[in-house]
């Protein structure tokens, strides 16, 4: 397995890494098994830990237009677009 994982993360370790790495995938896959055998059959699903209260606003246009506003403090415009020195 860890020889597999080597390969897909293109990583290499040597023999006594590989035996540790073994042992802590072992301790995980044993506690994955352990808690597997909870029972969640009373437990809602969820997509986050925290509840979401769904506190989002509509969209709304407040500023609106102020192009023109803009434009009157550039100091070179042309054709309605800031006007800028090359750079390259």
């Amino acid at each position: 397995m860890i020889q597999h994982l080597e390969n897909l993360a293109r990583l290499r370790v040597d023999a006594k890494e590989e035996e540790r790495l073994q042992k802590d995938l072992n301790q995980m896959v044993e506690y994955i098994n352990i808690l597997q055998e909870a029972d969640t059959s009373g437990v809602e699903a969820m997509s986050h830990v925290h509840p979401f209260s769904g506190g989002l606003r509509e969209d709304e246009v407040r500023n609106g237009d102020a192009r023109e506003a803009l434009m009157a403090s550039a100091p070179q415009k042309k054709n309605g677009l800031y006007e800028v020195k090359r750079s390259i």
